[in-house]
Formats: C-alpha cells, structure tokens, sequence
C-alpha cells in the first residue's frame, strides 16, 4: 500500500459496494441492478460446472474460432450439470469487411473456419451429441460481386451453411441466379444481388427442432407472415421431415436432448 497522501486524497483506497443490494426509485436502474446480479449468477453457476471440464479429443486453440468453439464444447459437456434441456450459443469470427486484398484474406478466414468447425464436429461425435447439434452461419451483410481494385463492398445476398448430425444435409437449397449481366432484375448495382429467401427459410426449421410450436410462430418470427413457406421455408432441413414449417414442432423430437 502506498502511504503517500496524494493516493489516499485521490480516493485510490476505497471501499467495495454491492451496487445489487440497493435499492432504488428508477425502474431502470432496478432493472439494470436485478439483470447484472443475474449475470453474475450466471457466470458463478457456469464457472463452477466448468471445474475440470476437458474436451474428448485433442481440440487446438490456435485460432480466435477454435478457442470459442472448444468452450462451447465444454458448456455442452456440462449440459446435466447445469440443468439445460436446450441450449443457444452464439460464437462470432469478424474480419470480412475484405475492400483489399481479398484473394488472400478470404482463403486465410476459411481456413480458420474449417479447421474450427472440424474439430468442433470431431469433438460432438466424441461426446455423442452431434444428432442433436446444429451449427449455423450468419452474417448482416454480404459482398458486391464486383470489385473495387483489390476487394469488395457491402452488399445483400449471400451464402450460407447448415450442420448437424440429424440435418438432411449434402445439399445446395439454392439456386445460381439466371443471370449476372450488369441490371438484372436481382441487382442493385454493382452486383449487390437482391437475396431469394429470408433468414427464416432456415431458422424457423431449426426452431421448430429446438420445440417451437405453432402458436410462438407469430412472436418468434414476426415477418414470417410476408413470406410463402412452401416456397421460402426449407420443409426437409432435418431428417425425418423434422422442422417441417407448416406444423407446431415438425417430426422427429423436437424440443429433445440438449440442443
């Protein structure tokens, strides 16, 4: 401890408050309270079922991806002892905003993103969970199909993939637009392609094997009303017809095991 009088003058030596045993007459400050004693219960809880918690195989940490992947893991490993009948997890690898040299940067960011996803199935089979283990990508943007001299910018549509053990996989749920000349009815210039189908053609399935009924539809997908689901939602993503939009939860269990 420094017994200089400036630190104790400067409040350096202070006193710890518990901020969530206040009260207080803001209802958004009692939320605020009551949602950081939450999240520190939360962690408390997880950090105590994650003691001595390894992976099945040998998972590397070598990249950002792999050492999120490798916790999820773990977590799911715990799923017992937290009491989790389900669980959502959210992993996120930035660097695709690619205006310069894209040709590289693209091949480097797969890479990572192969070598994470494999060890994360490899660990899945090794716990025996992957038939009830889905990965899915998401992005809020995508690129231009033009360049800018050494990359590319912001645009709308673009790909993405679906895994699982119990997804009916081995499949492209898309199509090549009918044409890329400069104008076409899907661009909006500079090949920012207008998309075919809607997030939900895939969430709304992996909702429904998550235990999503019917009647939860409207406020778990507010916009799923302006789409057509037998063209727009994918009516076999899982196999054994599960996730089949047009029912409360689709086939197969949905709402089983810890997904």
């Amino acid at each position: 401890m420094c017994p200089c009088d400036s630190c104790t003058k400067t409040g350096i030596f202070f006193k710890k408050k518990n901020i969530t045993a206040q009260r207080h007459g803001n209802v958004y400050a009692e939320a605020y309270a009551g949602a950081f004693l939450d999240a520190i219960t939360t962690t408390e809880t997880v950090a105590q079922a994650l003691q001595g918690v390894q992976p099945e195989t040998n998972f590397p940490t070598n990249t950002g991806l792999a050492r999120a992947l490798r916790q999820v893991s773990q977590l799911i490993k715990t799923r017992d002892g937290r009491k989790a009948e389900r669980d959502l997890f959210y992993v996120a690898i930035g660097g695709w905003d690619m205006h310069s040299n894209m040709k590289v940067n693209l091949a480097r960011r797969f890479g990572e993103i192969d070598g994470a996803v494999r060890a994360f199935v490899a660990e899945m089979k090794a716990q025996k969970v992957w038939n009830d283990v889905v990965l899915a990508t998401e992005s809020e943007f995508a690129r231009t199909l033009d360049s800018n001299g050494g990359g590319s910018d912001h645009a709308w549509a673009g790909n993405h993939f679906v895994i699982g053990g119990s997804i009916n996989g081995g499949r492209v749920l898309n199509k090549f637009p009918p044409s890329l000349e400069i104008g076409n009815d899907h661009d909006l210039g500079r090949g920012r392609m207008i998309p075919d189908y809607p997030w939900e053609s895939m969430m709304v399935p992996i909702a429904e094997w998550l235990g999503l009924q019917a009647d939860q539809k409207p406020m778990a997908f507010p916009n799923l009303h302006r789409f057509n689901a037998s063209k727009h939602i994918i009516p076999d993503l899982f196999n054994g017809g599960s996730g089949d939009s047009r029912g409360g939860g689709g086939g197969g269990t949905p709402g089983g095991g810890s997904r």
